[in-house]
């Protein structure tokens, strides 16, 4: 494959050789030869003398490895002879010579001696002769002295010699074992073995410098160099050894790429991309050879089949080829192995060198691709895959080639980069991806585990899976759980919450997207799933209980007292309540487990009750003194007190205790006193008086009263102060003592009984276990109590058990549930939560309380579910959701520039700041924080160019032939060299792409052609002329090559009398009209028969000109095309010179400009055609609308750039037909650059760097063009000058004109003044045609005559005028002013006609004899006029067709009914929206079903001055509207200033009398239509407006205001929509109209929505404001908002006056839906200041909204849910929902309100509440692009579909829909927004 190259191209210059001449005497011209010649240095040896001037002679050695022998053959780049060295394997390889100065060369050879006899020295030519040598000298031009002018002579001379192949080689052998000898010497020495401290370095230098030798002498090209390098390198050895400093010889090395590819055979690589360390120098060969070597090592130099230049095969021991083709050599991948053109090619960084890979030396970086191709010519394509290479290369070095060490870091990227390159051709955005993707995963940093996951939880319990990613920087470290195996506990997971129903072990997988390179990190965790909390916490109740209970175990109540036992009794029961009562384990396991220390035995009692009651009878006598008593009283009292304690031992229980008394000392006598012993026997018998008695056998008031008595007795006894007074004392008597036992029994049994009573009534049923068992044992306690007691004031004093503690069934079960509820809170630290979560949940607690507190049975408590800590938000998950949030923004925009063609090192640089943002994000502590962190810069990411341009620059660049040009060469090929190492350079910026491809193409256009343009021209007339050998009717090879060659000049009749008669011959059949739809057939047949002096009048029998003439719609009907060559050929010659269709087109084809140009779409503008325009206009250039049309065009073309040849050609056409120089013009050499397409070689242009007819037709005719304008010639299409190029023979007969030119002469005599003006008028047109055809040099005798014909004809027609009667006149147009580019504009001129009695609008039109199409509408009460010259109603939109107006104002009915008065002004005009385009539209009558309702419209011109424009209307304009508008009908006059569009202020005068007069027909009213707005003013209001008006006039004014214009900031602006209407009369202002109403349209933006209800703020004068509604309309496709109002001023249009408190919604991307829902009352805040967007919304929530949408009808369905509680505040929306199809609910009677609703279940109720409206649920939408298409439930999928074809529901995510995830209120928001505006009808 190499040969095929090497034919075509020479080695690239690199190093030097210098022939320079010496400095020569003064005067004489110093001719200096210097050449370069690669890998190579030559010598100076000697010199010679020639005419006197001394010139050096070199001499070059050559490597005898690289080189055999050396002939002459072939050129070099310049055109110059040189030698060819011949190598050993007998491939043939140029020594290129760079010329830099002026030279030419030939060989000596053989002939030295004799070419050089006399000049050279005679042992230089006998070296010239010897084997292995040649010489080579140099012929230079210039002058010498005394020869005058320049002559050829000697200029240099060089011998180039080379040594044989063997000879180096063995050279190389014997040198390479000297040095080995001398290194192995080293190695014995004491400095080698012995090396350390300083010396240490003595070894490696030794062994490095022996190495790089070794190296050198393989590298060095000759035997003198390689004796050199050896004995370099030997010294250097010996210095080193001897202790001293010297430096070997020093090779250079680079790193170079290699792949050697099979892509084509099997898709697959021989030699993986791979980094090979190459001495500089080496080349392709040696870079092959080393990498198949290297692949195959066992196979050495037989891993190639390699003949020092042609590599023939490759060991390939897998190659198995199924297709055409012969192996050559088995075990081989040869040429021809697969098809005779099959082989091995290479390529260097993505080119294909023009040399053998022998002969590229390579350069540091370079990619080299050895290819197998299946095709020499399959030189590759696509994008460059350099960069990408050297990656995979370097990737493949870094990890030793492990592909397992490589997956492990790039995952799959690293494969997807093969895949990449293993394709023949791929696209530069594959490449790009895929080295990105390399770039990005370097720049990564991988998860290496992750830490701290809970290992335990609860059952029922949800868990916040949360683990800690490692290490802290890892470049992604968001975690996605799932549930891997359940087990038994019913696992599964919700936004990263897991959810556990019973006890078990769980496994759950953490997965991090990308966490390791281009692959997830996962993990497993194992998690225990302990019982719930609710069964942990009843075990525990039951446990401690259990232990409670277990106190009893071995206790008798009867061994206790009853206080005690009562007090024991009282702490078990209590610990059992506070056991109940507890929330928590630890709780329950805080009760106290009561003691038995409390309880006293019966036994232990008495004892101490038996000496408390010694110590007491003891206590008697403390302090007492036995001798100040009289010796009987004190025994007396001794007695007592041992008999009490005697009866206090014996006595066998309490009450016996209790029963004994304790002695008194009352009876104790003082000594030694008789009153005292009196008294002591008095105060004995005084307390005697209860011996007998019991206190507790009488009532107390009679018990306490004896006491009294006993007291008082006493006490008088002590105060006695003699003995008759102590003995007068009465004793107290027990008469009064009441007994007891009676009443103490009775009292007893009323307790009992009212003890009893206490369960009356009451179901034990209903209430728990423990509390109704509690109070029974406190009833008996309380009997008991009773039973036992002794007084009537032990039975009062007990109570009786109450039933508050008392506790239902139900009650137990609500305070079990909501303990539950409270124990949500457990453990959470709230400062740890969002404020709005942490809300949310207290209120979902709350609303679950209320709703047990409102239960009516245990199962309507169970059925309240516990709220969910789900929705609870850390601020810790609020920081990672913004962390996730911000970082999903930065790599949704990453994967957009990921797909983007950056260079590899702005992406490596971009990546890292893209880490480090990333890392910054990690590193925020708080959201805010994260929010202020930017996106990563990309001012460093730079774009590769795009090259598409700059590689069709180079390939027509290397068509070029040095050969053919004189000037400009070499900056060419510098630029041409320089264009192709930047389109090699992958990582080229736009900018240097963009400079290389300027200064290339600047280059080619400044070659200079031996011959210039004339050469050229001449050059591609023939190429024509060979090429187009017999030219038919045609566009390509037909009419614009005869064109081409007769206005070049180009001579052939024979040629053209064939093209003439082939084109008679195909004609024949044919009407003038060559082709019904292109007008361009005549036009092209035209210009090449009138080029040839034929003429187009008389073409076999046809007149080609007169359908042009006839006909302008046909011409038209190709648009600006068919019109640009009709005119031309119109001008060719003076076909048309009379007529008025030549001025048609032009102003035709003015109107279609574009912009600065013309289009065939009428779109953009297009060079070619803009060209081509101008050319048609250049005769035109002095009309002023010409002139200007064609300077924006020129300006346009200028600044546009050439990109081939076809487009410079109209241009230099264009530019020669105006009289400029197109070889400069703007400073623009248009010659040049067309030049600079045409191939020297084939003669011909190009186009796709191939010769191409139509190019060089069309740039053929633009240097005829340019020539003629150059030589002062008539430019191309005027052919005024043509000569007649055809032969007579092949000509019509000449026609006899005599009789036309008398008739014509007479004609001419008349006088217009004597005849009627139509029968004038038809004589002018028949004698305008009659010249016409006169005019014509070939016309044939039929036509003469015919135009003789008409022309008598109408002379003879010709009636006198009657002198005495007066002539009326009315005025008549027929026009359609909206005309497109492609149609008719003017069908009648304005034209003054002759008015006929009773003349109508509609009778004036049918005498214009244009064609009409009409029918007798009895909605328009006349005829209706249908079509004008074929062009109807409806044939440019459901709106358009044909309007009358006279005098300026559109009447409304028929022509036909509208008789003309004179000086009428009758105007017809075509309309495309019912008039309002032509200022005839009529409002509301396309919504009527009759014609009664129409509106006269005005159309005044306005005066406008800035932004103010006004209009005024006469009230002769106002009558003769009122007139137009049918009499008795309903509608209204209309003014629509003109000329206003951009103004901000209108106002309209009106004079009073005309407001009177629309005001007096009381069905009428007044309508003023402005930019600014409409204002409609019924017939009532404008009534009222004329009679209040003072003035003359009345002045309508409405303005458009700044939102600064209102100065209330109470008044919301925004929409900027603001407007002041005001009616005034002789500077009065009119601020109201009786009470009456007008209406107000106001213009507002595309944010409206039409059939929507907005505000409208109306500021008074005073500044008072009232808001009022409109209503949004769409008039004629523009939007309004309509108000009714009854006085003016200026108003205020608001977008959104629902102003939400809500503080969460701030930004929020849902707050317009928010607002929507909110301001139809479907949706509520869930607080005063909060919607909490993000809160999930719940089934009852959803079902609300439908039924507030409803409008909350009554609910009449039973209920049929039992967890949906009457009363609640969804309960009447649930009920009216289920009776209607609507909820289903879960089954067995549960609707679950409070659950989260789905966005599948939320599609699920929105399309059944769509089919119960019998709205269309027709529309579905396409599922499968989401991934998660599969997750969606099978009853969801018809509803899912339809949402999302409505547009309700997208993909939460890019690529899923997550139909089970939770919908937000804010979702909600937006899907029933859309709802209700798309699907609610």
């Amino acid at each position: 494959m190499q040969r095929s190259i090497k034919v075509n191209k020479f080695l690239a210059v690199i190093l030097s050789l210098l022939i320079l001449l010496q400095i020569c005497p003064l005067g004489v011209f110093s001719a200096t030869a210097i050449y370069e010649l690669k890998d190579t240095t030559a010598t100076k040896i000697g010199s010679f003398t020639q005419s006197g001037q001394t010139m050096d002679i070199y001499k070059l050695s050559l490597d005898g490895s690289k080189y055999g022998s050396v002939q002459l053959k072939g050129r070099d780049m310049l055109g110059n002879r040189m030698p060819v060295l011949r190598t050993p394997s007998g491939q043939y390889k140029m020594i290129q010579l760079v010329r830099l100065g002026i030279v030419s060369e030939t060989n000596i050879g053989k002939e030295c001696y004799e070419n050089t006899k006399g000049f050279l020295p005679e042992d230089i030519v006998n070296d010239c002769m010897e084997e292995n040598t040649i010489g080579y000298y140099w012929y230079g031009m210039q002058p010498m002295p005394g020869l005058g002018p320049a002559v050829a002579h000697i200029a240099g001379f060089i011998i180039i010699e080379w040594s044989s192949a063997t000879a180096v080689n063995e050279k190389r052998e014997t040198s390479i074992n000297a040095l080995t000898e001398v290194w192995e010497a080293a190695k014995e020495t004491d400095a080698y073995k012995n090396a350390s401290g300083e010396t240490a370095d003595i070894a490696s230098n030794v062994d490095s410098t022996y190495n790089e030798t070794v190296t050198a002498i393989n590298m060095a090209p000759s035997i003198k160099e390689i004796e050199e390098v050896k004995n370099t390198g030997i010294e250097a050895i010996n210095t080193i050894i001897a202790g001293g400093e010297a430096t070997g010889p020093t090779v250079e090395y680079i790193i170079t790429y290699i792949t050697v590819e099979k892509l084509f055979i099997d898709g697959n690589f021989i030699v993986e991309p791979t980094e090979m360390k190459l001495p500089k120098g080496l080349n392709a060969a040696d870079l092959m050879m080393q990498a198949l070597k290297a692949r195959y090592p066992e196979k050495g130099e037989e891993a190639y089949r390699y003949n020092g230049g042609y590599l023939a095969g490759v060991w390939d021991p897998d190659f198995v080829y199924k297709g055409s083709g012969t192996v050559q050599k088995e075990g081989y991948l040869s040429e021809k192995d697969a098809g005779s053109f099959s082989g091995w090619m290479y390529c260097v960084n993505e080119r294909f060198p023009s040399t053998g890979m022998d002969g590229y030396t390579l350069e540091d970086n370079d990619v080299m691709r050895l290819i197998y191709v299946g095709h020499y010519s399959a030189t590759g394509g696509g994008a460059n895959r350099s960069d990408l290479i050297r990656k995979v290369a370097n990737i493949r070095k870094q990890y030793s080639n492990s592909i397992e060490a490589i997956t492990e870091i790039y995952g799959t990227a690293y494969d997807d980069a093969m895949t990449v390159l293993k394709q023949t051709t791929v696209g530069e955005y594959e490449v790009s991806s895929a080295l990105n993707a390399l770039i990005t995963i370097e720049t990564s940093v991988s998860v290496t585990d992750i830490v701290d996951v809970p290992a335990e939880v609860a059952a029922e319990t949800p868990l916040s899976l949360v683990g800690t990613v490692e290490p802290d920087n890892a470049s992604h470290k968001e975690i996605t759980w799932t549930v891997k195996n359940q087990g038994t506990t019913g696992a599964f997971i919700e936004k990263n919450i897991l959810h556990t129903l019973s006890e078990g072990n769980v496994t759950v997988t953490a997965t991090i997207e990308n966490g390791k390179i281009k692959e997830d990190f996962s993990k497993d965790f194992d998690i225990t799933v302990t019982i719930s909390l609710a069964q942990q916490l009843e075990e525990a109740k039951q446990a401690r209980i259990d232990q409670i209970n277990a106190v009893y175990t071995g206790v008798d109540e009867t061994d206790y007292t009853k206080d005690s036992w009562t007090r024991f009794y009282a702490l078990i029961q209590s610990a059992i309540a506070n056991v109940h009562a507890a929330t928590t384990v630890d709780a329950i396991n805080a009760v106290a487990i009561p003691s038995t220390d409390g309880l006293e035995t019966v036994a232990a009692h008495l004892a101490t009750l038996k000496t408390a009651r010694i110590e007491k009878i003891n206590a008697v006598i403390n302090g007492l003194t036995e001798a100040d008593y009289t010796p009987d009283s004190w025994t007396e009292l001794q007695t007592a007190i041992t008999d009490a304690i005697q009866a206090v031992t014996d006595a066998t229980d309490a009450a016996a205790v209790e029963a004994v008394n304790i002695p008194s000392i009352s009876g104790l006598v003082a000594a030694g006193s008789e009153l005292e012993e009196v008294k002591r026997a008095k105060i004995a018998q005084i307390n005697g008086v209860t011996n007998g008695f019991s206190e507790t056998d009488y009532t107390a008031d009679s018990w306490a009263a004896l006491q009294t008595a006993i007291i008082d007795a006493i006490q008088a006894v002590n105060n006695a102060t003699d003995v008759p007074a102590v003995k007068e004392v009465a004793i107290p008597s027990t008469d009064g003592l009441v007994a007891v036992a009676s009443q103490l029994a009775s009292a007893k049994e009323a307790k009992i009984a009212q003890i009893a009573a206490v369960t009356d009534g009451l179901n034990q049923s209903i209430y728990t276990k423990a509390s109704w068992s509690a109070l029974q044992s406190a009833m008996a306690t309380a009997t008991a109590d009773v039973q036992n007691a002794k007084t009537l004031a032990a039975v009062e004093a007990i109570s009786i058990p109450s039933t508050e503690n008392l506790v239902t069934i139900l009650d137990s079960e609500k305070a079990a549930r909501i303990a539950r509820f409270e124990a949500v809170f457990d453990g959470l630290v709230q400062a740890e939560y969002t404020e709005a979560s942490w809300a949310a949940l207290q209120t979902a607690v709350n609303n679950a309380k209320e709703e047990v507190n409102s239960a009516e049975s245990v199962e309507e408590v169970k059925a309240v579910r516990i709220p969910s800590t789900d929705g609870l938000v850390t601020l810790k998950e609020e920081l990672a959701a913004a962390k996730a949030e911000k970082k999903a923004q930065i790599e949704e925009r990453n994967r957009y520039l990921y797909q983007l063609p950056y260079t590899p090192g702005s992406w490596t640089a971009y990546c890292r700041g893209y880490q480090t943002t990333m890392a910054s994000i990690d590193a925020a502590t708080t959201v805010e924080e994260v929010n202020a962190i930017t996106f990563p810069s990309e001012s460093m990411l730079v774009l590769r160019g795009d090259k598409g341009a700059l590689r069709e620059a180079i390939t027509l660049a290397e068509t070029k032939n040095q050969d053919h040009y004189i000037e400009g060469w070499d900056e060419f090929f510098n630029a041409l060299r320089a264009a192709k190492q930047v389109e090699g350079d992958w990582n080229a910026a736009q900018g240097k792409v963009d400079n290389a491809l300027a200064n290339l193409n600047d280059r080619m256009t400044r070659l200079v052609l031996k011959d210039g343009y004339a050469g050229a021209l001449n050059d591609v007339l023939n190429y024509i002329r060979s090429n187009v050998e017999t030219p038919e009717l045609g566009s390509i090879g037909g009419e614009w090559a005869i064109l081409s060659l007769a206005r070049g000049g180009f001579s052939d009749t024979p040629y053209y009398d064939g093209y003439y008669s082939r084109i008679l011959t195909s004609i024949a059949d044919k009407p003038d009209k060559l082709n019904d739809n292109k007008s361009t057939e005549n036009s092209r047949l035209i210009l090449a028969l009138t080029s040839l002096g034929i003429g187009a009048v008389n073409v076999n029998g046809k007149n080609l000109i007169a359908p042009l003439l006839s006909d302008s719609e046909w011409v038209k009907r190709q648009g600006i095309n068919g019109a640009v060559f009709a005119l031309i050929a119109m001008d060719s010659l003076p076909y048309a010179k009379n007529s008025p269709v030549r001025q048609e087109l032009v102003d035709y084809i003015l109107s279609c400009q574009v912009g600065d140009g013309w289009s065939l779409d009428n779109t953009n503008p297009n060079l070619d055609i803009t060209a081509m325009t101008i050319q048609a206009l250049a005769p035109y250039k002095e009309q002023d609308d010409v002139s200007a049309a064609v300077g924006k065009a020129l300006a346009w073309i200028v600044r546009q750039k050439i990109t081939d040849s076809e487009g410079c050609s109209q241009v230099i056409v264009a530019l020669s037909a105006l009289g400029e120089d197109a070889a400069d013009f703007n400073g623009k050499n248009y010659i040049s650059i067309l030049l600079s397409y045409y191939d020297a070689t084939n003669k011909a242009f190009l186009r796709e760097s191939a010769a191409n007819l139509m190019s060089s037709e069309q740039g053929a005719y633009a240097l005829v063009a340019y020539d003629r304008f150059k030589n002062g010639k008539a430019r191309l299409y005027d052919m005024s000058d043509v000569v007649k190029m055809v032969s007579d023979d092949v000509l019509p007969a000449v026609a006899d004109k005599t009789a036309l030119e008398e008739k014509i002469a007479q004609a001419e005599r008349y006088s217009e003044s004597d005849y009627t003006a139509g029968s004038w008028s038809a004589l002018q047109i028949e004698l305008r045609d009659a010249k016409a055809v006169r005019d014509l040099e070939t016309v044939t005798q039929a036509v003469v005559d015919n135009a003789v014909s008409s022309l008598v004809s109408a002379i003879a027609k010709l009636k006198i005028a009657e002198p005495a009667v007066q002539l009326k006149y009315v005025r008549l147009s027929v026009t359609d002013p909206n005309a497109k580019a492609n149609q008719q504009s003017v069908y009648y001129p304005p034209t003054a006609m002759e008015m006929n009695e009773g003349e109508t609008a509609y009778s004036i039109l049918r005498r214009t004899g244009l064609t009409l199409r009409v029918s007798d509408h009895s909605q328009y009460a006349g005829v209706y006029v249908e079509a004008i010259s074929g062009f109807g109603e409806f044939d440019d939109g459901p709106q358009s067709g044909w309007m009358y107006k006279v005098n300026g104002v559109f009447p409304g009915y028929s022509s036909s009914l509208y008789e003309l008065k004179e000086n009428d002004v009758v105007e017809w005009v075509y309309t495309r929206d019912l008039g309002k385009d032509v200022g005839g539209y009529l409002p509301g009558v396309e919504d009527t079903d009759t014609a009664e309702q129409g509106v006269a419209t005005l159309t005044p011109k306005a005066d406008v001055t800035g932004s103010d424009a006004t209009a005024s209307v006469t009230a002769e304009q106002i009558n003769s509207a009122v007139k137009a508008v049918k009499s008795g009908s309903s509608g209204s006059v209309g003014i629509a200033p003109s000329g206003a569009d951009k103004a901000k202020n209108v106002a309209v005068n009106i004079p009073t009398t005309a407001a009177k007069s629309i005001a007096d027909e009381k069905n009428l009213g007044l309508e003023i239509d402005t930019p600014v707005g409409i204002i409609t003013i019924p017939n009532d209001a404008l009534t009222s407006i004329a009679n209040e008006a003072k003035g003359s006039d009345i002045e309508v004014s409405i303005a458009k205001k700044s939102a600064a214009d209102v100065t209330d900031d109470s008044i919301d602006t925004s929409s900027g929509i603001v407007v002041s209407v005001s009616i005034s009369s002789d500077g009065k202002e009119i601020s109201s109209f009786g009470g009456k109403s007008i209406t107000i349209d106001i213009p507002v933006s595309n944010e409206f929505e039409a059939g929507e209800t907005y505000s409208v703020v109306h500021i008074s004068k005073n500044g008072s404001t009232e808001t009022i509604k409109g209503e949004c309309i769409k008039i004629d496709g523009r939007l309004y908002v309509r108000i009714s109002v009854t006085h003016l001023s200026t108003f205020v249009v608001l977008l959104d006056d629902v102003v939400l408190a809500f503080t969460d919604l701030n930004k929020h991307w849902a707050v317009k839906e928010i607002k929507y829902v909110y301001a139809k009352g479907i949706m509520r805040g869930t607080s005063e200041t909060t919607f909490e967007p993000r809160e999930t919304l719940s089934r009852a929530m959803l079902v609300t909204m439908l039924y507030r949408l409803e409008k909350e009808p009554k609910a009449d369905s039973k209920n049929i849910f039992t967890d949906v509680k009457k009363g609640m505040w969804y309960s009447d929306a649930i009920c009216w929902a289920a009776s209607n199809g609507i909820v289903n609910g879960y089954g067995e009677g549960i609707f679950a309100p409070n659950d989260s609703i789905t966005r599948e279940q939320m599609a699920t109720i929105l399309y059944r509440y769509a089919q119960y409206k019998n709205y269309d649920v027709s529309k579905t939408g396409d599922l499968t692009v989401f991934g998660d298409k599969k997750e969606i439930s099978k009853w969801a999928l018809g509803a899912l579909k339809w949402a999302n074809g409505e547009k309700l529901i997208n993909g939460r995510t890019r690529t899923g829909i997550v139909p089970a995830g939770n919908t937000t209120r804010a979702e909600a928001a937006v899907m029933l927004t859309r709802f209700m505006k798309n699907v609610v009808k």
